[in-house]
């Protein structure tokens, strides 16, 4: 959804981190002053630029998703303020997105791939567990992955990791680089 906003333009992104609020201005003078909200016919040139790029990304984001979650931000006037909505809903509070950054930290520590398991159903775990600790804001490293698929893999592979190890540069190699290699050794294994 961040990379729809931002293809919109990118000011939508920067509506929703810094957010919008109507423009004001101050009425009267001394004790009896108070802040008012400016009519929208009062609003200079910058001030109206500003309104209309919050409703191009409310907009944006009202056409992003489905029924039922129209249904929790229709009501709401400000896109930061629609965003902030279904964030908590998606990734939970800051506890909550915490907690489950350390259980899916701990999901991939653990995982090891099975010995009946093919190399392509290995990285599809992988990557599911990298996508979701992306979406959370913890994207992890493709140095991290190569080093993790190497130390699971299953035992058909051993002579294939010793070669990758000693022969490659595993720092620079991408999964997607790993993932070719193991799925070509992997097949002449079965011819």
């Amino acid at each position: 959804m961040q990379i729809y906003i931002k293809a919109q333009d990118e000011k939508a992104w920067k509506t929703i981190k810094k957010g919008w609020r109507q423009p004001t201005k101050l009425v009267g003078e001394g004790d009896d002053a108070k802040i008012v909200e400016k009519p929208d016919t009062e609003w200079t040139e910058e001030e109206e630029k500003l309104s209309n790029c919050n409703s191009k990304t409310l907009n944006a984001i009202f056409g992003g998703v489905d029924e039922e979650q129209f249904r929790r931000i229709s009501t709401c006037t400000t896109a930061q303020e629609a965003w902030k909505i279904l964030e908590v809903h998606y990734e939970g509070t800051e506890s909550v997105r915490v907690s489950k950054l350390q259980m899916l930290t701990t999901q991939f520590e653990l995982m090891r791939m099975r010995e009946d398991e093919s190399i392509l159903e290995y990285e599809g775990k992988i990557r599911d567990i990298a996508n979701q600790s992306a979406a959370l804001g913890d994207k992890i490293p493709q140095n991290r992955l190569v080093r993790k698929v190497l130390r699971s893999l299953s035992s058909k592979f051993k002579m294939k990791r010793v070669a990758i190890e000693e022969y490659k540069v595993i720092d620079n190699m991408t999964l997607d680089e790993l993932i070719g290699s193991l799925k070509t050794f992997e097949m002449n294994e079965e011819a």
